[in-house]
């Protein structure tokens, strides 16, 4: 059944949870242009990776949910930024990482 947890503990199911918003490429093209160009409204971010305001408004929803943005608003205006950035940063180098690795494994192996 989609959405349980089973007998997960808890650290292991959110971290399954983070991996699923950030399988979403609009919610990891967020977090790559929040990480190099800081706090961005949904306009902006919908502009920059060429998709709909709506798209990016529900990845940011799921990305906030996951604890990994937060929002401001200055009256009409809201603006998000990432809730642990330098947590963020590193999780992203690491995967980056891993991706180097095993793409350089799958090279030789051909």
């Amino acid at each position: 059944m989609a959405g349980t947890r089973r007998n997960i503990p808890e650290r292991v199911y959110r971290l399954s949870r983070l991996h699923r918003v950030l399988g979403n490429p609009t919610a990891s093209g967020i977090l790559d242009l929040l990480l190099r160009l800081g706090v961005q409204s949904p306009t902006l971010l919908a502009r920059r990776l060429k998709t709909t305001v709506p798209n990016v408004s529900h990845a940011l929803y799921k990305l906030r949910l996951a604890e990994v943005v937060r929002y401001s608003r200055e009256r009409r205006v809201v603006r998000y930024d990432l809730k642990y950035p330098d947590e963020i940063r590193q999780y992203v180098r690491t995967g980056m990482r891993f991706i180097d690795r095993s793409s350089r494994r799958l090279a030789k192996d051909r």
